[in-house]
């Protein structure tokens, strides 16, 4: 539900500014990263995104941006993280373990998605996807998915998530 949240951020960019409130809250869960690296398991002090961004003619980017606490500073960083990479028009796949991947399918109200893995490849960065939002009887909905891998999290840390998540999304304030 996120009714209170489309309110609040009528004059702010949807997209980033929910984008900022997803990494909150996955920077809030140890579990979340956590990342095996080399064979050892590491917890970075702080997750990032790469994410993909729309290019021309229905193609795509891919971004890294970088997470800071303030949502004012995350989106203009983020704005200007986005510019340049449309700029240089160059599909860079981002290579950093600190990270969240998330994608925006901002054209269908989905019930589930899965994402593409590499095969055969150990793969801990969790992947969150969100869709297009619904409103219908004073309610606005947003599908929002997450896959993670089960040697670093559990359901329960999914859960906590989306508790936190729907927590901060009616409580954010700009």
């Amino acid at each position: 539900d996120i009714t209170k949240f489309k309110k609040q951020t009528s004059n702010y960019p949807f997209s980033l500014v929910l984008l900022h409130s997803i990494l909150k809250v996955i920077n809030s869960i140890d579990e979340f990263k956590l990342r095996v690296v080399q064979n050892e398991l590491v917890q970075y002090d702080k997750i990032n995104v790469g994410t993909t961004i729309d290019f021309e003619h229905h193609t795509f980017l891919y971004a890294f941006l970088e997470y800071f606490e303030d949502v004012n500073e995350f989106v203009q960083k983020s704005e200007q993280s986005i510019s340049l990479v449309k700029k240089e028009g160059i599909l860079k796949p981002n290579s950093r373990p600190d990270v969240v991947y998330f994608t925006s399918i901002p054209w269908i109200h989905y019930t589930h998605i899965s994402h593409a893995k590499s095969a055969g490849k150990e793969d801990f960065i969790p992947r969150v996807a969100v869709g297009k939002y619904l409103s219908k009887n004073n309610k606005t909905t947003l599908p929002v998915s997450m896959e993670v891998n089960h040697c670093l999290c559990d359901g329960y840390h999914v859960g906590l998530f989306f508790e936190k998540l729907q927590k901060e999304l009616d409580t954010k304030l700009l």
